[in-house]
């Protein structure tokens, strides 16, 4: 979302605070709702729940409260599965980005552009402040996925299968 408002105060600046500024911004503010619906549904048809109950399942996720119901605990499995793999393609493209970013803002900054060179550092800032959440977050999906799925019971090394 900080993204996204950092793109929307920069369409509106750079177009002079006019109706294309607004329109772009409200544009992008419009396609990420209607992908977070589309997740929400996509989500909902695979596991066989409400696509209401979506975000409920998340939160408890978040807070590592796992449910009794078997239908939620799947659809928690299946988040966490997405959520895992989406961590995973992040990381590997946000040190890249952040380095561009930086890069690119400093040179923006040398050259007198100042307006674009602090917007790049800003985004430079943010993806930063990603990358350095995205420990906490693999640390609380360790969690939720140790709460998930319960210890396999080790197999019995006494009983009359082994002679005893």
């Amino acid at each position: 979302m900080a993204f996204l408002a950092a793109m929307y105060a920069a369409l509106w600046f750079w177009l002079g605070f006019n109706f294309a500024g607004f329109a772009g911004g409200s544009g992008a503010a419009v396609v990420g709702l209607w992908q977070k619906r589309t997740f929400r549904r996509q989500l909902a048809q695979e596991t066989g729940i409400r696509p209401r109950q979506i975000p409920v399942i998340a939160r408890r996720l978040r807070k590592g409260h796992v449910p009794a119901d078997p239908a939620a605990r799947h659809a928690m499995t299946v988040l966490l599965r997405r959520q895992r793999k989406a961590a995973r393609s992040g990381l590997r493209w946000l040190p890249w980005l952040d380095g561009f970013y930086l890069v690119l803002g400093t040179i923006y900054l040398t050259a007198g552009v100042t307006g674009f060179g602090v917007f790049c550092l800003m985004i430079a800032v943010l993806l930063a402040a990603a990358w350095a959440a995205h420990r906490r977050t693999t640390r609380r999906l360790d969690r939720a996925e140790a709460q998930l799925i319960p210890p396999s019971t080790p197999p019995a090394t006494t009983g009359p299968a082994y002679g005893s």
